[in-house]
């Protein structure tokens, strides 16, 4: 899992029509960048993918909460939960990390 932050230089430069500042559009506007890079810069393959894409607060892009939601259908209650709690652990382990000093 790559750490986001909206602190870096990238996600400052992102800017949406006419100034819109709204932090939560902004942030899914970065999100859905990293989204479009991760499939641009993968190895060419036949298989089918889907970039899973967080900010380290656990904000997802609008596609990643699509793949989320075909998941919760096909998956069992105990499986899909078990996976957001480690999900939620990997975050936590990355917000802990991009806070060492």
């Amino acid at each position: 899992m790559h750490p986001l932050t909206l602190a870096n230089n990238e996600a400052r430069a992102t800017k949406l029509p006419n100034q819109d500042t709204d932090p939560s559009r902004l942030a899914n506007k970065y999100l859905d960048s990293v989204a479009d890079h991760k499939v641009r810069h993968r190895p060419t393959s036949n298989l089918p993918f889907h970039p899973i894409v967080f900010s380290l607060g656990g904000m997802m892009n609008g596609s990643t909460t699509k793949v989320f939601a075909s998941w919760k259908r096909v998956m069992t209650r105990g499986t899909y939960n078990l996976m957001l709690k480690r999900l939620s652990l990997c975050l936590l382990q990355a917000r802990v990390r991009s806070f060492e000093v």
